[in-house]
């Protein structure tokens, strides 16, 4: 039997995850080594090599979260086109008379015509923009691969969002070493300030 797709291999981090499944937060037997080497990694790397490093992630995190996004509308339609949607309902009778839900429908339908009923369904024309038909023995097999790809996804980005906060803090540590540390405050100038 094939190996399943696993989809393309993730960038490599300056993190990498222990063969106990530890990652970056030194916790467990590979955890305080790796957290070790990658905070030496990330302090030896010139400034605007960490920058970009980091302009990197956050670019990556965005993309990321967009497919995970995708998955779970793929998921949501597919659903939706098998066991069906709510249809709208169009509730005529809870709008205020002038409100906005009456000017909304006297501006976006058209005036009723004798012997239709005065609003139009939506329902129909929405169905059809957004729900395809959808096999049931082919649903069940790709509402499984989105799972496995949304489980990927969560890992993933989990991965990404601890690499970025990393490369953050050693970001925020560098530029303080750069700024220094506060001016000591001159000899009675909490007097003078009080005085005034």
């Amino acid at each position: 039997m094939p190996a399943p797709d696993r989809g393309p291999a993730a960038p490599p981090t300056t993190a990498p995850v222990g063969p106990s499944g530890v990652g970056p937060s030194g916790v467990g037997p590979s955890g305080a080594l790796t957290a070790v080497l990658v905070d030496r990694e990330l302090r030896e790397l010139p400034l605007p090599a960490l920058r970009r490093r980091r302009e990197l992630l956050v670019e990556e995190v965005r993309r990321a979260g967009h497919w995970t996004r995708l998955v779970r509308a793929r998921r949501d339609l597919l659903v939706a086109a098998t066991v069906g949607a709510d249809a709208l309902a169009v509730p005529v009778e809870a709008g205020a008379h002038g409100g906005p839900l009456e000017a909304h429908l006297a501006a976006e339908l058209p005036a009723p015509r004798e012997g239709l009923p005065p609003v139009a369904d939506p329902n129909r024309a929405l169905r059809g923009l957004v729900l395809t038909d959808a096999a049931a023995g082919g649903a069940v097999e790709e509402l499984r691969a989105l799972a496995v790809a949304a489980r990927r996804l969560g890992a993933y980005e989990d991965a990404l969002e601890a690499e970025l906060e990393l490369v953050t803090d050693v970001l925020v540590q560098r530029y303080r070493e750069l700024v220094g540390p506060p001016a000591p405050a001159a000899p009675g100038a909490r007097g003078v300030v009080a005085a005034q």
